[in-house]
């Protein structure tokens, strides 16, 4: 799932009259010929040896019979050492310095052909490993905004949960939200037929120039070595012929200059990191661009031309009849534009429940403090300490910390502590419950501030971090290590908010059950409770307070883990 990437603002933000204009400029300042970059003829395949053979009129069939008396070579062999023998020679006439038909190895003239085509291939390398590459989804959404202008816009209007909810006051989220997903399956179902077509040609255009731009140049530039019948370096054709083929099915599959849409787009993302730095000069990166695009492509137009490495694999793989294949790749172009617009609707909305949930849980926290502000863990990472580190469930941590000094010292402790000194109760096991969760509820800001040291250059999980952060071994070695920290700061985090919702919920039923009793019998009351409460009402009031506000605190806890699942 690509939702959230950084290149998702381009596919929503950037203006369809931002984005005309761009390939505007694009064509203006191009002159890419629209030449295609591999000449292919139609040409009558030539058959299988065998049957050739066989259709030859009978008197050359006799001849190649007589030959193979004296050869001991099957006749339909001479007849094709001929035919592979000619088309060397033609070669050798037409490409010079390019095969040697006879030795059967490369020269020196295709190494040379070969390093510029290397260099061309760089272009697009850095190129697609700064956009498709990292955000395949995005890009295709970017594509499809070029390509279809007006459901791109049905797309955007309709999948937006402020829009939809104010459109439908009396709709659940639930029910907007499938809406919106219901819209990506109408909207993407009316793609006319030629603009699919565009879309694969775009999307196939990219898997070729990814499988060029990764191609193993020097693997195969390697392989020519000095050879004493010869001055330049040769290369076998045998030690290659995998490569050889690889490269021709590559270069067939480029057949035409990629699309001003899909330019426009590799530039938009390509230039995405540079956007916004001062200096930045659109116009003059986007002629730098196309400059460097229309040197490229020109390179491997010329390669075509200039090199027949079809014609020398007919040759070393002796079969004329042998063609390039076209690369596969581009055909899930829909999947992945469907995709892409359902996850990130899907994390729209997502962000949108939990910034309502958000809302209404801090209306909550103000309303349970008082409007006192939550307290802050000194070291953990907040909007007021950015370098500290990053610690899930930070919200809880703080909700307890404050619960512990503003709700349950100067309160709920004042009315049960006499219940743990005095109170006779019915239950072994309620007496048990009761006192193990109060000694975790009045350890709860020792150990809550114990954790938080921890984090500080003088604990041992931040000395641990500063050194991870600082590790000179490569980014793979410090980013599993940091990975291996947080983990260790995540399973302290659940295990302290764990053992204190626990022993709020124990609280709660133990103080139920002081008062009421339970259906079950499990939770009795006091003995001597008369006694506790005794005259009046207020030990009775302050003891219904200290029920709601434990009860509330454990719902409160339970809201900020549902909110933290929705942002996982």
């Amino acid at each position: 799932m690509e939702a959230n990437n950084p290149f998702d603002h381009l596919v929503s933000d950037l203006d369809q009259d931002e984005k005309t204009r761009l390939i505007e400029k694009l064509k203006m300042q191009s002159v890419l010929s629209t030449e295609p970059l591999i000449d292919i003829k139609p040409k009558d395949k030539q058959e299988k040896t065998g049957i050739a053979y066989h259709k030859l009129p009978w008197q050359r069939r006799l001849a190649y019979w007589f030959i193979s008396l004296f050869t001991g070579k099957a006749p339909s062999e001479i007849y094709l050492n001929q035919l592979i023998a000619a088309s060397g020679r033609d070669i050798n006439i037409i490409y010079p310095g390019m095969y040697d038909y006879q030795k059967i190895w490369l020269k020196e003239g295709f190494r040379h052909e070969l390093q510029g085509l290397k260099e061309a291939s760089r272009f697009f390398y850095a190129v697609l490993d700064s956009s498709v590459n990292r955000a395949r989804g995005a890009f295709m959404g970017y594509l499809g905004s070029l390509s279809l202008p007006d459901i791109h816009e049905a797309l955007m209007e309709n999948t937006d949960p402020d829009s939809l909810s104010h459109a439908h006051p009396d709709y659940t989220d639930t029910k907007i939200r499938a809406m919106a997903l219901d819209c990506i399956e109408k909207e993407t179902a009316k793609i006319p037929e030629d603009i699919h077509a565009t879309m694969y040609q775009d999307s196939r255009m990219l898997f070729a120039l990814k499988a060029l731009s990764s191609f193993l140049f020097d693997r195969l530039i390697m392989s020519f070595t000095q050879n004493a019948d010869e001055e330049d370096l040769v290369c076998p054709i045998h030690l290659v012929k995998n490569q050889l083929i690889s490269l021709d099915n590559i270069l067939f599959s480029i057949k035409t200059t990629p699309s001003m849409d899909l330019l426009s787009a590799l530039f938009i993302f390509s230039m995405q990191e540079y956007q916004g730095e001062q200096g930045f000069d659109e116009d003059k990166e986007l002629q730098k661009f196309i400059q460097k695009a229309e040197k490229s492509i020109a390179v491997i137009r010329s390669f075509n031309k200039r090199v027949p490495l079809t014609k020398i694999l007919n040759c070393a793989l002796r079969d004329l009849s042998w063609e390039p294949a076209e690369l596969p790749g581009g055909e899930d172009w829909f999947a992945v534009y469907k995709n892409y617009w359902t996850d990130t609707t899907k994390a729209k909305f997502s962000k949108w429940m939990r910034d309502r949930q958000n809302i209404g849980l801090a209306k909550r926290l103000e309303e349970y403090f008082d409007g006192q502000p939550l307290m802050l863990l000194e070291y953990a990472q907040t909007e007021e300490h950015p370098d500290g580190i990053p610690v899930d469930g930070i919200l809880s941590l703080s909700f307890l910390l404050t619960f512990h000094k503003k709700t349950f010292m100067p309160g709920i402790n004042v009315v049960i502590r006499p219940i743990l000194i005095d109170g006779e109760f019915c239950s072994r096991e309620n007496r048990t419950e009761f006192t193990e969760s109060y000694n975790v509820l009045i350890k709860l800001d020792d150990v809550i501030k114990e954790f938080d040291r921890s984090l500080s250059l003088a604990g041992e999980i931040g000395r641990q971090w500063a050194q991870a952060n600082s590790e000179v071994h490569s980014l793979t070695v410090r980013r599993r290590k940091i990975r291996t920290i947080l983990e260790e700061v995540s399973e302290q985090v659940e295990k302290i908010i764990a053992s204190a919702r626990g022993a709020l919920d124990s609280m709660d039923k133990v103080l139920n059950g002081i008062i009421i009793g339970s259906q079950d019998g499990k939770y009795n009351t006091l003995t001597n409770f008369v006694k506790i409460c005794g005259k009046g009402t207020t030990f009775m009031d302050g003891l219904n307070l200290a029920i709601q506000n434990i009860h509330n605190a454990v719902i409160i806890i339970d809201d900020i883990s549902a909110v933290n699942k929705l942002e996982d």
